[in-house]
């Protein structure tokens, strides 16, 4: 998830977070 992570700004990686739990 690192290379999405970079994608994602830190204001969206709040939503990543969640994506993550979802895998």
């Amino acid at each position: 998830w690192k290379q999405a992570k970079q994608k994602y700004d830190p204001s969206r990686g709040r939503r990543l977070e969640r994506m993550r739990h979802n895998k």
